[in-house]
């Protein structure tokens, strides 16, 4: 799953690795963007395609499918490299939940970790990309709200604040890296690339 997918960007450089890829965004018009793409470029919608909706993490929704990697990618408010592979010692293999730089948008990153991990298999991958945060009072100028996308979190997020969140979904095997540096109105942003993984079942136990 490509969460937050916008155009596609993601779902496209993704795609030489995956079997099948599912974007998901609350905006109809970033969704007709992606399945118009896909289907301009002959690509079957069994292999990808995107939905238009606000997740909560019930069993009615998508379809009652589940995956392997959800990834949550960069807003388009932060100008950086859409070059995301399972090259990178981070990912590994691709069984994952993706979320690039759409946290911050998020009111509560715990709520919206706990619906991601929902989705997640047993052993899937939740990728989340988003702003470091900084000690620089003035990047939280960098990000005003504008219409009806809402910035929660303009300055970025701790290590603390994403392995909390990911604590409390119940996911594992928790690792946080430095990702890139990207330039914003002449100010050095970090972005950072958080893993956590959902445990695989044990008997007697329950999701």
């Amino acid at each position: 799953m490509d969460f937050a997918c916008g155009p596609g960007l993601i779902s496209r450089e993704l795609a030489p690795y995956a079997k099948s890829i599912v974007g998901v965004d609350i905006s109809p018009g970033m969704v007709d963007q992606y399945n118009t793409r896909v289907a301009n470029q002959g690509i079957p919608r069994e292999e990808m395609r995107a939905v238009c909706a606000d997740l909560q993490g019930t069993a009615d929704e998508l379809d009652g499918e589940k995956f392997d990697l959800v990834v949550v990618r960069p807003s388009t408010q932060i100008r950086a490299p859409t070059s995301l592979t399972p090259s990178q010692p981070l990912i590994g293999e691709l069984s994952a939940i993706q979320c690039a730089s759409s946290y911050h948008h998020f009111a509560s990153i715990n709520d919206i970790t706990r619906t991601l991990a929902f989705f997640l298999k047993p052993n899937g991958v939740l990728l989340v990309i988003d702003l470091l945060k900084s000690d620089d009072a003035e990047t939280e100028d960098l990000f005003p709200d504008h219409g009806h996308h809402i910035v929660a979190h303009k300055g970025g997020f701790k290590e603390d604040d994403l392995r909390t969140a990911f604590r409390e979904a119940g996911l594992t095997a928790f690792m946080f890296n430095d990702a890139m540096t990207v330039k914003r109105r002449g100010h050095d942003l970090k972005l950072f690339i958080a893993k956590g993984t959902k445990p695989i079942l044990t008997p007697g136990q329950f999701l």
